[in-house]
């Protein structure tokens, strides 16, 4: 199955009944401010929104998604596009660097299909 999308732009964003895995990226007056994947955007959004147990409540306007179903797939993309933009709530821990081509075409064909 072929798990590639186009990018989504959401446009209810207090719509939290949305039920997509994906990447997303939050973006507030034109600065792209996070990037993160999870497997049910409508619940992170909320979190986002809100607040939740370790998180302060972020402002965002817009939300861009990239439908993932795969999660090994999600996380590794969610890894590459932090470490190409570093938004400014992403902390780049050590497991946010930049992966190289070579690692995520491994990567990728560990996935069992």
């Amino acid at each position: 199955m072929n798990d590639e999308k186009d990018i989504i732009v959401l446009d209810k964003l207090n719509n939290f009944t949305i039920n997509i895995p994906c990447v997303y990226f939050l973006i507030h007056d034109d600065e792209l401010i996070y990037i993160g994947q999870t497997d049910n955007i409508g619940r992170r959004l909320y979190q986002h929104r809100n607040g939740s147990w370790s998180y302060e409540p972020k402002v965002f306007n817009t939300v861009f998604i990239i439908e993932k179903h795969d999660e090994f797939l999600r996380r590794n993309l969610e890894k590459k596009m932090i470490g190409l933009f570093q938004p400014k709530y992403n902390y780049l821990e050590q497991e946010h660097n930049i992966i190289s081509d070579e690692q995520m075409i491994n990567d990728f064909k560990k996935v069992s299909w």
